[in-house]
């Protein structure tokens, strides 16, 4: 894990065993940072966009895939900050998460 800039960071996954567990991997980790943080009298959340581009159909490259995990992220965003997937040109299937609460 890495910060891309900004309030942007890269999360790579080596060997991630297929769709079903980046998307496992994903939610967890949205989980995770979504959790409350008391600081004085107030609570303090945050509700993190995925975007998630897997090799090969994400792109071949690092700055293919990041290109398109940035999209990805994008169209998280406006899915009630969960994730969403890049699909390859010419696919049907946008996977996407919401944050439970």
């Amino acid at each position: 894990m890495c910060r891309n800039g900004g309030d942007e960071f890269l999360y790579l996954l080596m060997n991630p065993r297929g769709r079903d567990n980046v998307e496992r991997i994903a939610a967890a980790v949205i989980e995770s940072l979504a959790r409350a943080i008391d600081v004085g009298e107030v609570q303090l959340t945050v509700r993190p966009s995925v975007g998630i581009a897997i090799y090969p159909g994400g792109g071949v490259d690092g700055s293919a895939l990041i290109q398109n995990a940035d999209a990805a992220m994008y169209r998280a965003k406006k899915c009630a900050r969960g994730y969403a997937v890049h699909e390859p040109a010419g696919t049907q299937v946008v996977s996407a998460s919401r944050l439970a609460g």
